[in-house]
């Protein structure tokens, strides 16, 4: 099972890598008009690169914002919700209503000891997971960058096995339903 799950985050890497060096492709090309295609595909990747470190930087910290607020009102929206609790118990008995809200508390109360217990015991795995996805990204634009240097060579050389008709016909197959499936 290890090794299944070791070849299938193998080839999800070159799937994934293949996919961002399609979609960087198209700069590059544009580019290696003026430039030599290494410069090209290099500046298409700083580009990208910083576009992507502008996005996260006008993202990211608002979201970090925000969760550091629910963790420091979190006790007060669990008190408040208590207290509702409370007056919707009075205001039913006021009504001769049967409902018992201290058993619905109970369960609540429950709920969420388990949901800060489960997050507090996958921390680690959290950052270990992290660090993987991390070296994962690492591999993926590296891979991308080799592939948009030398992709034309490599896919000649996987598809030398094939007749000049099929090759042909396969390559523009792929980078047509590849262009779809992006747009």
């Amino acid at each position: 099972m290890a090794a299944v799950n070791y070849v299938g985050e193998l080839v999800s890497i070159l799937v994934t890598a293949g996919l961002i060096a399609f979609l960087l492709n198209y700069a590059v090309v544009r580019l290696q008009v003026f430039l030599p295609r290494g410069i090209a595909a290099g500046l298409v990747y700083l580009t990208a690169g910083l576009l992507l470190v502008v996005i996260g930087l006008t993202i990211v910290p608002p979201v970090f914002s925000q969760a550091r607020q629910l963790g420091v009102r979190f006790p007060e929206l669990l008190e408040s919700g208590r207290q509702q609790l409370d007056e919707f118990q009075t205001w039913s008995a006021d009504r001769n209503l049967p409902f018992n809200v201290e058993i619905l508390e109970q369960q609540l109360s429950a709920m969420v000891q388990e949901q800060v217990q489960a997050i507090a015991g996958t921390s680690l795995g959290l950052v270990v997971g992290t660090v993987n996805w991390f070296l994962d990204l690492i591999l993926i634009l590296v891979i991308s960058f080799y592939m948009l240097l030398d992709g034309q060579r490599v896919w000649g050389g996987l598809t030398s096995i094939f007749s000049p008709d099929i090759r042909y016909v396969l390559t523009e197959t792929l980078q047509r339903n590849l262009q779809r499936f992006v747009s």
